[in-house]
């Protein structure tokens, strides 16, 4: 082989080697490029899967607020269901109570209309007494002597 055709055969090779060197440098910046794109894509990815996680959290603490009036409510009402069985089981505190100090008014009520009975009949002998002495008595009634008016 002489200079010529190894001349010939380098002169041919070289575009060759250039089209390669270009494709490489080609697949190189391809690649970067390419594995830029995939980073911004997973970067997008994850902030859109945080702003998930935030609204989730928050449906969450929604949800929760929710609950604590679900489960207060609830407990109101099994409050009333308890008012309730002990007024249909005739104990109810409040009608007791009531019913308290209606015994004890009326009670109050007896024991004055007991002592104005006694009053009442002590006036009655009192005016009996005084009648049956005016019966036997013959002449000037008996007076009372009134205190003086000022």
């Amino acid at each position: 082989m002489n200079i010529a055709n190894i001349v010939t055969i380098l002169s041919s090779l070289s575009p060759l080697a250039v089209v390669l060197y270009l494709a490489y440098e080609k697949y190189q910046s391809g690649s970067s490029d390419l594995a830029t794109k995939i980073k911004q894509e997973y970067k997008e990815r994850n902030d859109q899967l945080e702003q998930r996680i935030k609204d989730l959290e928050d449906e969450h603490h929604e949800h929760s607020v929710q609950i604590g009036k679900l489960e207060a409510v609830l407990e109101e009402k099994e409050k009333q269901i308890v008012k309730y069985e002990t007024i249909f089981a005739n104990r109810n505190p409040e009608l007791n109570t009531i019913l308290e100090e209606i015994r004890t008014f009326m009670r109050d009520i007896h024991n004055q209309n007991k002592y104005q009975t006694d009053i009442l009949e002590k006036r009655q002998e009192r005016d009996k007494t005084i009648d049956e002495a005016s019966l036997r008595h013959t002449g000037e009634p008996i007076r009372v002597p009134r205190p003086f008016k000022k």
